[in-house]
Parts: C-alpha cells; structure tokens; sequence
C-alpha cells in the first residue's frame, strides 16, 4: 500500500475503509485486473466551499471533500464521484465527465445501495451538482435502476460514545477509536455482543443516554464546526442566548464561540444574521 505525507485522521480512515468495501464489491480487483484502484488518499477539509463539494486530484491519487453541513448521504456521494475520477484515472490515464465516467459512478452508486449504505431518494434529493441530471440521461429515472442487494455486514454493529474524554483510557483498551471531526468514540462489535458491551461500558461509569448502538450499514458521520464572532460585545446578551460562550472552547479569548453541528450551520447563521457588524468565521 502506498504511503501518504497527508496526516490521515480516524474520520478520514472510516470513511475511506466504507469506499474500500464499495469499490471491492463493484469493481474487485481480480475483475479489473489492478490492485491500484485501493491506491488513494482521502482528506476531509472541514470548510465550506462555495465552488465544490470535492476534487481529485489525479498526480497524488488525492480524494478532497469539503462543505460538512451538507448532508451526510449527500458527502458519501460526492466521496463516490471522486473515486470514480480515480478509476477512471487508474484504467485509462484520464478522466472527465463523459459516458465512460458516468458509467463507473452509476456502478458505484448501485453497488452502495445494493449494500444499504445509499438510498434511491439520496441521489434524487442532490439537487446541488449536474450528476443527477447526467446519470438520469444516461441510464434513466432512479426509480427504474435495478439494485441487486449485496449483504454488507449484517451482524455488525456500530458502538458511538460522547463526551467520553473522562473515560478515554480505557475507551482505547477496550478498542475505540476516537473520531475528532464527529467528536465521538467508536467501535465495530458483534451484534449479539450488544448487551455485554453496554454493560462493560455502564461499568466503567459512562451514562446510558452516551451510548449508542447503529448498524454499521447505517452509520452516518455527524461532523463539528465552532462558529467564532469577534468585535461583538455590544450583542453579548443575545449572543448567550442563542449558545455562544465569550473565550469558549480555545479559540480566541476575546471571540464568541459556539459548537454546532456543520449540518446545521446555515440555520445557525440566519440566527445571528440580523445583528450589526456580525461576521461568523467557521473554524474545527
């Protein structure tokens, strides 16, 4: 495998480990004849991005996705889109938006939800890229695709804890990895472990209402922006209503602070909007 000067953190790792196991089941190795399809790196760049969801870029094998506040579903598939520009790179020596592209994407896209991790309605609610468009010319209305189902780990179950840092030793000895950019502890189990684990857990003194149990097919990254207003003192009273905390979280002892969900940052935007002089900088 190749090696990457890119600091790969554990958000990036799952989420390029779920677009190893769509890309071996729509394209296996032995089918393409190259293991180099496997051969890219994955950043996720918590910014918003006014002129793209994602880039490839094809000299580095690099996958680059930004815009977090859109919806999970919605990253996977651009996620997709780009390792489709991979292949295509890898097989051919080029890539671009032609009927070759969308052919392998339209592969991919059958093939995650053949596996459950995508839905028909996922890709008939993007309505920010020309792809639905293109693929619907090109293969015909979502609702007539043929999905074919895949099992994909169906015994398997995802365990996310929050707020964990107290117990956060003993959370790695018992295999969690820690995922900054959702700020949740997480592990793959057994299904039928389910019950053991809540109990090992609730042991150690971590709250019931912390710990959640997803089937892994259903997992979905839940990712964290800090909204951060300077020169705002005059608007103190309404700023700590809405949530922010004056020198809160690190970022800046004189900036007002909030932590969010990035899915939810428009919403928390329009909040603050009517405020005079009020500039909401995204940071992580």
């Amino acid at each position: 495998m190749m090696e990457s000067n890119k600091k790969q953190t554990t958000s990036t790792l799952f989420l390029r480990n779920t677009l190893l196991d769509v890309l071996e089941r729509a394209f296996p190795s032995a089918d393409i004849k190259t293991e180099k399809g496997t051969h890219f790196f994955l950043e996720i760049h918590p910014k918003e991005s006014a002129t793209k969801h994602g880039v490839y870029y094809s000299g580095s094998h690099l996958i680059r996705l930004f815009n977090l506040s859109r919806p999970y579903r919605h990253i996977f598939i651009t996620a997709l889109h780009e390792l489709t520009h991979h292949l295509e790179n890898i097989l051919h020596g080029i890539t671009d938006h032609k009927q070759r592209f969308y052919t392998y994407f339209h592969q991919f896209l059958i093939t995650a939800m053949g596996m459950g991790l995508l839905e028909k309605n996922d890709l008939l609610t993007l309505q920010d890229t020309a792809d639905l468009k293109r693929l619907q010319k090109q293969f015909g209305n979502v609702y007539s695709w043929k999905i074919d189902v895949i099992p994909y780990k169906e015994n398997r179950l995802m365990a996310r804890i929050a707020n964990g840092y107290e117990w956060r030793d003993l959370l790695r000895t018992f295999g969690y990895s820690y995922l900054a950019l959702e700020q949740i502890w997480q592990r793959e189990i057994v299904a039928d472990n389910q019950l053991t684990e809540l109990a090992a857990l609730k042991a150690i003194g971590i709250p019931h209402d912390q710990i959640v149990f997803i089937a892994c097919k259903h997992v979905e990254q839940d990712f964290y922006y800090y909204l951060v207003i300077r020169n705002a003192f005059e608007h103190k009273e309404v700023l700590k209503k809405l949530g922010y905390g004056y020198g809160a979280y690190g970022k800046g002892d004189r900036n007002w602070v909030k932590k969010i969900k990035a899915k939810h940052l428009l919403v928390e935007k329009e909040k603050v909007s009517h405020l005079l002089g009020v500039h909401v900088k995204v940071q992580t």
